[in-house]
């Protein structure tokens, strides 16, 4: 693991609202020590560690939301991977010296689980295909960032962690709705959702317990992000 101080921490989200809590949490650090923040988007996160790590970043860490799979973990319950299974198979472990010291380190504000996460090319949304992924792979969570950020450290010899915080678990399915204001550059646009909403009103009332179990999610990343805004225990 590298040791340096002067290093960066490189932080991979797939929506902004995610990048915002890692940028926010270090607004007040002096700018050379602040984790270099890049909200890469669905399908774009490899990309994005690759821009990280050549721009200098000494670690690559995956930062976001995640879709429960266990069927135990409520939302905003704080996972921190012990390893991330790709859409592929390939297995990517985490540093777990960092992952260790993360851990112990949110111990105290947002206990988290650690165990393995999915990574998948596509939103898992329904309960049944939920319920597949977590017998086949032993995962707690899944998202469609991590195993990219794995890859690219993979490639650059970086250290990797991933951080996710259930948002919709494993027992409910996700409306279609929720994802037709989402956009590949990972901003969320209201107007698409409230018309989708206008031709299946039936969805309102799951789109808004989405929103509130997103908000428990967005609330514990804000937590662990503020314990340590420079390098989530990386550089500890």
């Amino acid at each position: 693991m590298r040791k340096n101080r002067l290093a960066r921490l490189g932080v991979i989200t797939g929506l902004r609202a995610e990048a915002r809590i890692a940028t926010a949490a270090a607004e007040k650090l002096p700018e050379e020590r602040r984790p270099l923040v890049l909200c890469a988007g669905a399908g774009a996160a490899r990309d994005g560690g690759r821009r990280l790590a050549a721009a200098g970043a000494g670690a690559l860490l995956s930062f976001g939301m995640a879709g429960g799979l266990d069927a135990t973990l409520r939302p905003g319950t704080l996972v921190v991977a012990e390893a991330v299974i790709a859409p592929d198979g390939r297995r990517f472990a985490v540093d777990a010296a960092w992952r260790g010291r993360l851990s112990a380190l949110a111990g105290g504000a947002c206990p988290p689980v650690v165990a393995t996460i999915a990574g998948s090319a596509r939103a898992v949304t329904s309960t049944a295909d939920r319920k597949a992924l977590f017998e086949a792979s032993g995962a707690v969570a899944v998202d469609m960032e991590s195993h990219g950020v794995a890859a690219a450290a993979a490639e650059a010899g970086l250290p990797f962690l991933a951080v996710r915080a259930v948002a919709d678990p494993a027992g409910r399915a996700v409306p279609p709705g929720a994802l037709a204001g989402l956009t590949p550059d990972g901003r969320m646009r209201m107007l698409p959702v409230l018309a989708r909403v206008l031709l299946r009103p039936w969805e309102l009332p799951t789109l808004i317990r989405l929103a509130g179990d997103s908000g428990a999610a967005l609330a514990a990343l804000r937590r662990v992000a503020a314990l340590d805004p420079a390098g989530f225990a990386f550089f500890a």
